[in-house]
């Protein structure tokens, strides 16, 4: 049958976006045109401001930051996008009658809307979005506290992906106190802190090795550069955080057991 191809090589994206959007390049096949169901495939690379490629990636029937539960405007920064698409051509078409990729790649990107409750800024990020899921990737500062993030987000109702979040860092006893994490005194230096939140639960698994523990209660301390990691649970309400399955380990000590606190320190 007749194939029908288009190709560009350079472009502008002017209409409903903040900023006019570079088009790098763009390609359009449709291979059978004969046939009474036809399919076109379509990808175009794009480069500019961040808020117009979210707009861009958010108009109909993609609409990926509708679906991430953000919105186009609450971003700033730079960005490059390639998006793909198969979809029937003929009127009337329905979003789960279209495939699609959105590989979005962010620079010194921010949002001037809370994410999770976080302040996001000097992001650099990359977002693989498709009908199931997108998935988030890189580096970025949470409520100006540097870390690396893996943020798994369901896109669509299907139920087959679930959420996750993953955050590494080394905190400070300053960074600790920004995010509303006091340990002090037991806990004074910087430790190395990875979070794997899903929807039921928050597993924190803590390097102490460059910081001094205290456990007064029971007469053990230890001093910096020696190896201690520890893993727990948290849970947090009214005010109050409650590290659950609490077990520190090192060379000859160990502890188990329960610990409470706020933002004034153990209770």
């Amino acid at each position: 049958g007749m194939q029908i191809s288009a190709a560009m090589s350079e472009g502008q994206v002017t209409s409903g976006v903040r900023k006019p959007v570079q088009v790098q390049s763009g390609t359009f096949v449709m291979d059978a045109f004969e046939a009474a169901s036809r399919a076109g495939k379509t990808a175009i690379r794009l480069s500019g401001d961040a808020k117009s490629i979210a707009q861009i990636s958010n108009s109909n029937p993609l609409r990926v930051m509708e679906r991430m539960d953000v919105t186009a405007g609450q971003f700033s920064g730079n960005a490059n996008a390639d998006v793909a698409a198969e979809f029937p051509v003929r009127k009337g078409i329905k979003y789960e009658e279209v495939q699609w990729n959105v590989l979005l790649d962010l620079q010194n990107a921010a949002s001037s809307k809370p994410i999770a409750k976080r302040k996001f800024s000097s992001s650099d990020l990359v977002i693989d979005a498709n009908p199931q899921s997108a998935t988030v990737l890189g580096s970025t500062k949470i409520d100006g506290v540097g870390a690396r993030v893996k943020l798994v987000v369901p896109i669509g109702k299907s139920g087959k992906v679930k959420p996750s979040r993953q955050v590494t860092a080394t905190l400070s006893d300053k960074d600790r106190s920004k995010l509303g994490f006091e340990l002090s005194p037991v806990v004074q230096g910087p430790i190395g802190i990875t979070i794997n939140q899903t929807a039921k639960n928050q597993k924190f698994d803590i390097d102490f090795s460059n910081a001094s523990l205290s456990l007064p209660w029971i007469g053990w301390s230890k001093g910096k550069k020696i190896p201690a990691k520890a893993s727990f649970d948290l849970k947090q309400s009214k005010g109050k955080y409650t590290l659950e399955n609490f077990k520190l380990n090192g060379a000859g000590f160990s502890a188990a057991g329960r610990l409470v606190f706020d933002k004034r320190g153990v209770i």
